[in-house]
């Protein structure tokens, strides 16, 4: 019968008034004043509230899952009353298709994605999407399930909400081909789930920023400023070039990440944060603070640009020379995981901001709080309460999405206008003297031109 629906929420628990009988058990627990429940023989089985739907009055009732609480289940018919008056509801029949089995299928169609998100993604299916949830049928994707599945995850909240967030991207494709009615993902308050752990990271104060910066190794201090006065990503810092600098324009041209897939090095395409499921090359531009430029002068002074070649966008494609700032003491590309347990981690211990490792103990992984990251947050916290707008500090971090810099940043706009330019000028300046030695008026320092790793340090000078 054309535009019919029907949808019931019943209690599984108590028996309807046409079912009871004079040898009914009386439900003292749940009975109320005026309202008289008889058990079921379900009584505290399972969970409560059942809800049926059918769209033909001939049919039998399919059931559409238990819940908990009535509320959650009203919830769950009025969504499902919506979606089958307007005709938007998904073939039961089809959604028989495991997760699993939607994941093959989803995953034919991410070939462009760039190789380090797909060995995240590989990572993140394989450790936990796929053995928590891969045998369960879209259809019968509860958003308990879920709920149940994202609680067992022995993951610290942050890396739980990252994949979270992909399971969401890969069935909200399954809604939209009409295989699930709807995203279970959708009706989860993450926040609530994870609690406090869930919480917004902390802005690390000016006073961490500049400790950090002045104890990590000489050699590190410009990786360690460059995020801190630029608000550059960690890969995007190692993959900064010469090439990359234009003080004409006051500008560094971001254009690179270093990566590292497969225990193979490539300069990767940037990230387009705000989407979690796309990624595009998109490159940026950035305000050059003179006092970086400074330094960057200074650090090449000391450490020489090297001419590195690498794969460009994925580690078979064409080869690529760039000009790298930033290099280890074996005038190598930086790689992320070793700067991070020999360098960041060790300036935190000293300086007492995370407690030190155990003698022959492995290094815990550090929490994002204290990675790297912690220092471009600052420093996007900082522009805000400059003055600058939340479009202008989306397009500097490389942020697609303006809501998700709003978000992420919502604390410092209520700030802003409160910091002084003038004192910031001032604060950057002293740091880079503190680093690099005060600044020599009317004088420019030649820079040594960029060199192979088998070349001698040769003695000529470009201008940066």
């Amino acid at each position: 019968m054309s535009g019919y629906v029907w949808v019931d929420v019943s209690d599984a628990w108590h028996l309807a008034p046409r079912n009871v009988k004079p040898d009914s058990m009386f439900c003292k627990e749940h009975s109320k004043r005026g309202v008289k429940l008889y058990c079921s023989a379900s009584h505290g089985k399972g969970k409560q509230w059942w809800v049926r739907c059918r769209t033909n009055p001939k049919e039998a009732a399919k059931s559409r899952g238990f819940y908990e609480t009535d509320t959650e289940a009203q919830n769950v018919a009025a969504e499902l009353r919506k979606e089958l008056t307007k005709g938007s509801h998904a073939d039961p029949d089809r959604g028989k298709i495991t997760v699993s089995e939607w994941v093959d299928m989803w995953w034919k169609t991410k070939r462009a994605l760039d190789p380090h998100t797909r060995e995240n993604y590989e990572s993140y299916l394989r450790a936990h999407i796929l053995p928590g949830l891969g045998h369960v049928s879209l259809d019968a994707l509860l958003p308990l399930t879920v709920e149940q599945w994202v609680g067992e995850l022995p993951l610290e909240p942050s890396s739980a909400g990252t994949v979270f967030s992909l399971l969401s991207a890969i069935l909200e494709k399954a809604f939209v081909n009409d295989l699930m009615r709807r995203n279970p993902c959708k009706l989860i308050k993450l926040s609530e789930l994870l609690g406090k752990g869930r919480r917004k990271r902390k802005v690390w104060s000016d006073e961490r920023v500049t400790a950090v910066i002045r104890t990590v190794p000489e050699r590190y201090k410009l990786a360690a400023l460059v995020p801190a006065a630029a608000g550059l990503r960690q890969a995007e810092v190692f993959g900064l070039a010469v090439e990359d600098l234009d003080p004409d324009a006051g500008v560094i041209h971001v254009r690179r990440q270093l990566k590292l897939v497969g225990g193979k090095l490539y300069f990767g395409l940037l990230k387009a944060k705000g989407k979690h499921d796309d990624e595009d090359d998109l490159e940026r531009d950035v305000p050059l603070h003179p006092e970086l430029h400074r330094a960057i002068r200074e650090h090449m002074h000391r450490y020489p640009p090297v001419r590195v070649t690498l794969p460009n966008e994925d580690p078979e494609g064409e080869p690529v020379t760039v000009s790298l700032i930033l290099t280890n003491e074996k005038s190598q590309p930086i790689r992320r995981k070793t700067f991070n347990e020999r360098v960041w981690r060790v300036a935190l211990e000293l300086l007492g901001i995370i407690p030190p490792r155990k003698k022959g103990a492995r290094a815990p992984r550090a929490a994002r709080e204290h990675g790297m990251h912690a220092v471009r947050h600052w420093w996007a916290s900082v522009m805000l309460e400059l003055g600058a707008t939340i479009p202008q500090v989306a397009e500097w971090l490389g942020h697609r999405d303006e809501a998700f810099t709003l978000r992420t940043y919502l604390h410092a706009t209520k700030r802003a206008g409160q910091r002084n330019r003038k004192d910031y000028d001032r604060e950057l300046t002293a740091l880079v003297a503190a680093v690099y030695g005060p600044a020599t008026p009317n004088k420019q320092r030649a820079v040594p031109s960029p060199r192979n790793d088998r070349d001698g340090l040769t003695q000529e000078v470009c201008a940066a």
